[in-house]
C-alpha cells in the first residue's frame, strides 16, 4: 500500500519539523507549523491538515502519538538522526 505524492510530501515535511524541534510537539502546534510556508508571514488557516491523526498515520512506525500528552514523536533517537543526515 503506497501513499500519494502529496501524502509523501507531508509526512516528510513532519518528519523533518519532528527531527529538528528542540522540544516536545504538540499535536496542534505540529499541524499548525505544518501550515506556514517560506515567505509568508502568516499562518494560512485554509493549508492545515483537517485530521491531525492523519499525521500520525502517514508517517507510520517512525512517529508515535501520546494521547495522554497530545504531542507527536519520532519513534526512536535513531529515526532523528538518521533523517536529518539523508
Amino acid at each position: 500500500m503506497g501513499i500519494d505524492a502529496e501524502c509523501t510530501e507531508l509526512a516528510f515535511k513532519t518528519l523533518l519539523w519532528l527531527a529538528t524541534s528542540t522540544r516536545r510537539m504538540a499535536i496542534d502546534g505540529l499541524v499548525e507549523a505544518l501550515a506556514i510556508f517560506e515567505g509568508q508571514t502568516r499562518l494560512d488557516h485554509d493549508a492545515t491538515v483537517n485530521d491531525a491523526l492523519h499525521l500520525v498515520r502517514i508517517c507510520g512506525s517512525l512517529v508515535e502519538y501520546d494521547e495522554y500528552l497530545d504531542v507527536v514523536n519520532l519513534t526512536h533517537a535513531t529515526v532523528k538522526v538518521r533523517h536529518l543526515h539523508s
